[in-house]
This record gives structure tokens, C-alpha cells and sequence, in this order.
């Protein structure tokens, strides 16, 4: 055999040997024996799955409504998309300092948009029957 098709050869096995390595670190793949694939994100920092699919729904369910500004995550799109307008929204933010209404009700088909933040909750307490011990804060605090 020729040294020339010698170092062909040699170079597809370690081609081959690289692509085997990246298959194997390749996050899609399933985790073999104790091998556990774990969260990043707040709030649940380095909670442990065995397998990707377990991951990428936990992801889609728990942190696809995360706020950008401050890694904060919601419940749903309409919580997130209060929290920013009231937590990083500079020009609701001085609306708010001139005395406006900008607190919106939670219930979306609810137009109703109040002072502060205790009208808000007096008011998901009385017209749509939320318990007194929901958590009012969650457009601030997340989950």
C-alpha cells in the first residue's frame, strides 16, 4: 500500500472518529447510564433530566415565557408581556410617576386598568373571584 492512499485512510478514520465524537456530545442525543442533561435557567438552576425530550419539554413549559431583561419567568404570555410594560417600560414607567393608569387587569378579556397595584388586586378579588391568597405579585416576582 502506498504511503499517499496510506494517509487518505488515516485521515477518514480520524474524520470518521470526529463525527463519532460529536454525535456523542451532541446534546439531541439520549443520555446512556448516569448521565443527566441539566437546566441553566431560572428559577430551577441545575434541576436534573434524563433525557433530552424530558429537557425540551421541560424548557417549552417552564421557561418559554422568560423575560429578557431579567431572566424572570411567567406563567404565560400575558404575564410576561405585563411584567415588562410595568417592570421595563421607561414610558409607563413615567406615565405612572405623572399619576396615570397603567396597572391592567390579569383576566385579558378585562379592559380594566388601575392606579396601583392594590385597586388591581381588590379588584381580581371582588369582579373575578381570584382567592385572597393568589400570588398578586407575580407580574413583578414571576414564578
Amino acid at each position: 500500500m502506498s504511503k499517499r492512499v496510506r494517509e487518505e485512510e488515516e485521515e477518514e478514520e480520524e474524520e470518521e472518529e470526529a463525527e463519532t465524537e460529536a454525535e456523542e456530545n451532541s446534546p439531541y442525543n439520549r443520555p446512556t447510564g448516569d448521565q443527566l442533561i441539566f437546566c441553566n435557567y431560572h428559577p430551577c438552576l441545575n434541576s436534573a433530566f434524563e433525557n433530552y425530550q424530558q429537557y425540551h419539554l421541560h424548557v417549552l413549559s417552564t421557561h418559554e415565557h422568560t423575560c429578557e431583561s431579567c431572566q424572570k419567568v411567567f406563567p404565560n404570555k400575558n404575564y410576561l408581556s405585563l411584567h415588562i410594560d410595568e417592570n421595563h417600560n421607561p414610558l409607563l414607567q413615567i406615565k405612572q410617576e405623572r399619576g396615570d393608569k397603567i396597572f391592567k387587569c390579569y383576566t385579558e378579556t378585562c379592559k380594566a386598568v388601575f392606579s396601583n397595584t392594590k385597586e388591581r388586586e381588590d379588584h381580581l378579588i371582588d369582579v373575578h373571584n381570584y382567592p385572597m391568597n393568589y400570588p398578586f405579585n407575580i407580574v413583578n416576582d414571576g414564578i
